[in-house]
């Protein structure tokens, strides 16, 4: 009889994991396509179109098919209005515009009009899906970083000895030395597009840690991997939510951070790896180098080229365009996020954007730092705009998951139960 009492619990059990697994193996696998699969292009595609792309985005359409994930109505209204006005940008162009470009970013940013509601708990184990995953390139970046040293530098790269260069995304800068008068190559984890892509992922994986778990073996190994990426833009990252963090940890002494490391900066300037890190920052100085490019070159551009064409203003020059005219100008520009959405579509298209965008990543955000973050790195750290490895992954942090609220639960209780729930959740028997 016990036996039997017990089988049903058993099933129900078991059954209300099956939702929470499934869950998870979707988010591995989208995980796995921003990062594993980052590098990876279709092949005939002149290595534009990605596989973690096409395969991220097939696992959309089979966990909207069973239901995994469902649309939310608000969402999709500013989806709408968002398309509406990037579209409305085209009768007032003045050249001729790239509807590739314009399609790919309609299509790419159609899964965040998804949501899936689930507990704290289940949240928790999807950022720890992602953490694993991380630790996983960490030690990738740390073997590659070292292999050099015994195999030599074409040895960190077995896959492009093997491949041909029709079966990767290209466009970007896998070799880079660390430093002048230094014959090493920086980390890129392996399979990310750039040393910078690497320490940026870090920068999320540490957050993370730091907010969620606090493993110490676990920091360490992202920060020894960071330093091997030896790229400032995790670090900026980093930086920008010292303040966040600092509240939300009660670790006030973060921000005293700053007035302590600031006076430093002079002795550490001579000494490795800090030498490699600060050397960069006289790349502020050359309106080519990729310092100046991120941090100047676009409000140049702003000033030089969109001010001086009030209905490019109003807009834009139309999709695909800011490649052109970034190749027109005396000075190295980065098409950082925001740029190429302000100079292809405007103020009318920028608008509608970023209504949507910002209602996505922070209405419902399960953890509002982590929504910060996404923001940061989307508007400042990189041309994030059509890079499906970068959305698909504010996707899975924080635009999908919904914590489920239990409200509706306290309505079906008497009012003493209502009352009692509570207590007996802090005085457990």
């Amino acid at each position: 009889m016990a036996a039997t009492a017990m089988h049903p619990a058993r099933v129900g059990t078991q059954s209300s994991k099956d939702p929470v697994r499934a869950s998870l193996v979707l988010w591995l696998g989208i995980l796995l396509c921003v990062t594993v699969l980052q590098r990876f292009a279709v092949p005939g595609t002149g290595g534009i179109v990605g596989v973690g792309f096409a395969v991220a985005f097939m696992l959309v359409i089979h966990a909207v098919s069973r239901g995994r994930l469902r649309l939310d109505p608000v969402r999709v209204g500013l989806y709408g209005f968002a398309a509406a006005t990037l579209l409305a940008t085209l009768f007032g162009r003045t050249q001729g515009f790239s509807p590739d470009s314009l399609f790919m970013l309609l299509v790419l940013y159609l899964p965040f009009i998804l949501m899936v509601e689930v507990e704290r708990s289940t949240y928790e184990m999807m950022l720890e899906v992602f953490q694993r995953v991380m630790i996983l390139s960490a030690l990738a970046g740390l073997l590659q970083f070292a292999i050099q040293f015994v195999l030599g530098p074409d040895a960190m790269f077995p896959l492009d000895l093997i491949l041909p260069q029709d079966f990767f995304i290209q466009g970007f800068n896998l070799r880079i030395g660390v430093g002048e008068g230094v014959e090493l190559l920086k980390s890129t984890g392996l399979w990310f597009l750039e040393p910078s892509h690497f320490s940026q992922a870090l920068a999320f994986a540490i957050v993370i840690e730091l907010l969620h778990a606090r493993r110490p073996p676990v920091l360490l190994l992202f920060a020894c991997a960071y330093i091997v990426s030896f790229s400032g833009t995790g670090a900026l990252l980093l930086i920008a939510l010292v303040v966040p963090l600092a509240f939300r940890l009660r670790w006030w002494w973060l921000l005293l951070l700053p007035a302590i490391l600031l006076p430093l900066l002079p002795f550490l300037s001579g000494v490795p790896p800090f030498s490699l890190f600060l050397d960069r920052l006289d790349e502020l100085n050359n309106p080519m180098a990729s310092g100046s490019m991120r941090l100047f070159g676009p409000y140049w551009l702003v000033a030089d080229v969109i001010l001086d064409h009030p209905r490019a203003l109003f807009f834009g020059f139309g999709p695909g365009s800011v490649e052109t005219i970034v190749q027109s100008l005396d000075y190295a520009v980065q098409d950082s996020s925001w740029l190429k959405l302000f100079v292809e579509y405007g103020l009318i298209g920028t608008f509608g954007f970023t209504v949507f965008y910002l209602h996505a990543l922070f209405r419902h955000a399960p953890d509002r730092i982590l929504a910060i973050a996404c923001l940061f790195q989307f508007l400042f750290l990189g041309g994030y705009l059509n890079a499906f490895y970068v959305q698909f992954l504010y996707m899975a942090l924080v635009a999908w998951p919904r914590i489920r609220t239990t409200a509706f639960r306290g309505a079906s209780r008497n009012p003493v139960q209502a009352h009692l729930a509570p207590q007996a959740r802090r005085h457990p028997a």
